[in-house]
């Protein structure tokens, strides 16, 4: 109990001390920031205060993209309105997604009251289940829809969501089979500590499907998402080289990545755990990833990640701070835990952190 009391202080005195500096990258000078929340007014609003928040992200995407600049999600669950890409397939209603543009940042996990850019509140889900609730088959084709005509960059990003819902079933349109979670053709967006969770495809990638493209996840995690022909449950990649650092894939139906190979850093696909550029591949036995993405108590993801790296994003997909134990945790979510803490007569000077003998 003692340990527990005390671990809980040093938390608290840690979040404290250096909560203002849990802070995403601002937006640039001279571009916008626009605001969405679930109970968002009529589009009319603007979209510069939480107070006149927009209610449709993907409006507000589109608002921010001519400039660049953020866009700022409360937490809730908000499903695509409308056709940004101009797909076209068999069941109209559910071409709808969401779509990046470059030059944009998109952040979730906000309370909807916060005056900067650190989130502080639940989580955000962005979600394909359209019509009847935990029923897939009037759900959205994609989450997230990035034809060759986007051609995203790395300026288009998006971090600390849930994606998840896609069904990409479509029975006429081989485009709309692919990618559930989200689809990239000549597209490479930077994804940071986001979710892909529940997501499917008939042929290719039930979380994501890369066509030509590089794509950068970060601190991610993919698990129990489905490509029902074995064709990448978690990821599939044709002609494409994605950068995959400090992410977890893991637990999907359909094999976790299939196709052309990414470039691991720290990161687990499967049961394998690698180190830098593909290095030290080591497999596990063990339990990796709960369903809903956490991490069990004895993960090999667990302080497993660079121990020089600091993340720019000081919180997980939680909100939990980074990092907690030794080193920053592979996948979107930390693991919170009562670590113990060391003290020795020789002890040294102020800078050390107590987290073990050395």
């Amino acid at each position: 109990m003692a340990r527990r009391f005390l671990s809980l202080t040093l938390t608290l005195t840690f979040l404290l001390t250096l909560g203002p500096a849990l802070v995403f990258p601002a937006a640039a000078e001279g571009t916008g920031v626009f605001y969405v929340t679930e109970a968002g007014g009529s589009e009319t609003k603007d979209g510069l205060t939480w107070d006149t928040a927009f209610a449709d992200v993907q409006v507000a995407i589109e608002a921010c993209k001519t400039a660049g600049g953020e866009v700022r999600i409360a937490e809730g669950t908000y499903v695509p309105t409308t056709n940004p890409n101009n797909s076209t397939g068999a069941t109209v209603s559910r071409l709808v997604h969401f779509s990046l543009r470059n030059g944009v940042t998109v952040i979730g996990g906000f309370a909807g009251t916060e005056t900067g850019s650190t989130p502080r509140g639940g989580a955000t889900i962005l979600s394909g289940d359209l019509g009847t609730q935990n029923d897939n088959t009037d759900n959205a084709y994609h989450v997230f829809y990035h034809p060759d005509t986007t051609n995203l960059n790395a300026t288009a990003v998006l971090q600390n969501v849930t994606i998840s819902g896609g069904n990409a079933n479509d029975s006429t349109t081989t485009t709309h089979r692919m990618g559930g979670g989200m689809y990239n053709s000549s597209s490479s967006p930077t994804i940071t500590n986001c979710a892909f969770t529940g997501n499917e495809a008939t042929i290719y990638g039930g979380g994501m499907y890369n066509f030509s493209s590089s794509p950068t996840t970060t601190n991610c995690t993919f698990t129990g998402n489905s490509a029902p022909q074995g064709n990448g449950g978690g990821m599939y990649n044709h002609s494409s080289s994605p950068t995959i650092s400090h992410t977890i894939i893991s637990g999907n139906t359909g094999g976790n990545v299939r196709g052309d190979s990414p470039t691991y850093s720290y990161s687990i696909d499967g049961t394998t755990k690698y180190g830098v550029n593909n290095s030290d591949n080591t497999p596990t036995t063990v339990t990796i990833v709960n369903p809903d993405g956490t991490l069990p108590l004895g993960s090999p993801a667990i302080d497993a990640g660079d121990p020089s790296y600091t993340p720019a994003q000081l919180t997980d997909l939680a909100g939990n701070p980074r990092v907690w134990g030794r080193a920053v945790d592979i996948g979107a979510y930390e693991l919170p835990y009562d670590q113990p803490l060391y003290v020795s007569v020789e002890g040294g000077a102020n800078g050390k952190d107590g987290k073990s003998w050395d």
